[in-house]
Protein backbone atom coordinates (compact mmCIF):
# COMPACT_ATOMS: atom_id res chain seq x y z
CA UNK A 1 0.00 0.00 0.00
CA UNK A 2 1.39 3.40 -0.93
CA UNK A 3 0.85 6.63 0.91
CA UNK A 4 -1.05 9.35 -0.87
CA UNK A 5 0.69 12.65 -1.36
CA UNK A 6 -1.06 15.20 0.88
CA UNK A 7 -0.96 17.76 -1.92
CA UNK A 8 -3.48 15.64 -3.85
CA UNK A 9 -5.93 15.83 -0.95
CA UNK A 10 -5.59 19.50 -0.01
CA UNK A 11 -5.68 22.12 -2.76
CA UNK A 12 -2.48 24.14 -2.98
CA UNK A 13 -4.28 27.43 -2.32
CA UNK A 14 -5.91 26.16 0.91
CA UNK A 15 -4.18 27.16 4.14
CA UNK A 16 -5.10 26.67 7.76
CA UNK A 17 -3.35 28.81 10.30
CA UNK A 18 -3.62 27.84 13.92
CA UNK A 19 -2.18 30.33 16.31
CA UNK A 20 -2.56 30.01 20.09
CA UNK A 21 -2.27 33.74 20.43
CA UNK A 22 -4.91 34.65 17.83
CA UNK A 23 -7.60 36.45 19.81
CA UNK A 24 -10.42 36.60 17.27
CA UNK A 25 -11.03 36.13 13.59
CA UNK A 26 -9.02 38.69 11.69
CA UNK A 27 -10.98 41.78 10.74
CA UNK A 28 -12.64 42.32 14.12
CA UNK A 29 -10.52 44.96 15.78
CA UNK A 30 -11.49 47.17 18.70
CA UNK A 31 -11.93 50.71 17.50
CA UNK A 32 -13.94 53.77 18.42
CA UNK A 33 -17.30 52.42 17.28
CA UNK A 34 -17.50 48.69 18.09
CA UNK A 35 -16.74 48.38 21.81
CA UNK A 36 -19.85 46.37 22.77
CA UNK A 37 -19.30 43.80 20.01
CA UNK A 38 -15.61 43.45 20.82
CA UNK A 39 -16.37 43.22 24.55
CA UNK A 40 -18.62 40.23 23.96
CA UNK A 41 -16.13 38.56 21.63
CA UNK A 42 -13.24 39.12 24.03
CA UNK A 43 -15.18 37.72 26.97
CA UNK A 44 -16.15 34.63 24.96
CA UNK A 45 -12.67 33.96 23.65
CA UNK A 46 -10.92 34.54 26.96
CA UNK A 47 -13.58 32.55 28.83
CA UNK A 48 -13.19 29.67 26.39
CA UNK A 49 -9.51 29.57 27.33
CA UNK A 50 -10.45 29.51 31.05
CA UNK A 51 -8.66 32.82 31.62
CA UNK A 52 -11.56 35.11 32.67
CA UNK A 53 -10.02 35.46 36.12
CA UNK A 54 -7.29 37.62 34.60
CA UNK A 55 -9.97 40.08 33.45
CA UNK A 56 -11.84 40.16 36.73
CA UNK A 57 -8.93 39.93 39.15
CA UNK A 58 -10.12 36.56 40.47
CA UNK A 59 -6.75 35.18 39.37
CA UNK A 60 -4.59 37.51 41.47
CA UNK A 61 -0.88 37.97 41.04
CA UNK A 62 0.99 35.77 43.52
CA UNK A 63 3.43 37.51 45.86
CA UNK A 64 7.14 37.72 45.05
CA UNK A 65 8.85 34.43 45.78
CA UNK A 66 5.71 32.34 45.24
CA UNK A 67 6.37 29.33 43.02
CA UNK A 68 3.30 30.19 40.90
CA UNK A 69 4.47 33.72 40.06
CA UNK A 70 6.31 32.73 36.89
CA UNK A 71 3.30 30.83 35.55
CA UNK A 72 0.97 33.71 36.44
CA UNK A 73 3.21 36.21 34.62
CA UNK A 74 3.25 34.04 31.49
CA UNK A 75 -0.53 33.60 31.51
CA UNK A 76 -1.13 37.29 32.25
CA UNK A 77 1.09 38.21 29.29
CA UNK A 78 -0.79 35.76 27.07
CA UNK A 79 -4.18 37.29 27.91
CA UNK A 80 -2.78 40.82 27.65
CA UNK A 81 -1.54 40.01 24.17
CA UNK A 82 -5.00 38.73 23.18
CA UNK A 83 -6.46 42.07 24.23
CA UNK A 84 -3.72 44.18 22.63
CA UNK A 85 -3.74 42.15 19.39
CA UNK A 86 -7.46 42.90 19.11
CA UNK A 87 -7.00 46.68 19.09
CA UNK A 88 -6.42 49.28 16.44
CA UNK A 89 -2.81 50.59 16.36
CA UNK A 90 -3.76 53.86 18.04
CA UNK A 91 -5.34 51.99 20.95
CA UNK A 92 -2.35 49.67 21.27
CA UNK A 93 -0.14 52.65 22.08
CA UNK A 94 -2.58 53.79 24.72
CA UNK A 95 -3.00 50.50 26.60
CA UNK A 96 0.33 48.66 26.32
CA UNK A 97 1.98 50.55 29.21
CA UNK A 98 -0.46 48.95 31.66
CA UNK A 99 0.98 46.08 33.69
CA UNK A 100 -1.83 43.57 34.07
CA UNK A 101 -4.69 42.20 32.03
CA UNK A 102 -7.13 43.55 34.61
CA UNK A 103 -5.69 47.06 34.29
CA UNK A 104 -6.05 46.96 30.51
CA UNK A 105 -9.57 45.54 30.72
CA UNK A 106 -10.70 48.20 33.19
CA UNK A 107 -9.06 51.04 31.24
CA UNK A 108 -10.68 49.92 27.99
CA UNK A 109 -14.06 49.64 29.72
CA UNK A 110 -13.72 53.09 31.26
CA UNK A 111 -12.61 54.65 27.99
CA UNK A 112 -15.36 53.18 25.84
CA UNK A 113 -18.19 52.76 28.32
CA UNK A 114 -17.88 56.36 29.44
CA UNK A 115 -17.80 57.38 25.78
CA UNK A 116 -20.97 55.39 25.09
CA UNK A 117 -22.76 56.99 28.05
CA UNK A 118 -21.66 60.45 26.95
CA UNK A 119 -22.79 59.89 23.35
CA UNK A 120 -26.18 58.50 24.42
CA UNK A 121 -26.85 61.63 26.47
CA UNK A 122 -26.41 63.89 23.45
Amino acid sequence: MTKKDSSSIIPSDYRTIVQDNAPFPYGIILGDTNYLLCLQLMEMRIGAQNKSGFLTGKTPKPPAGDTQLKTWLIENNRVQSWLIDSMSPLLVQRFTPLQTTKEIWEAVAKTFYDSLKHNSLN
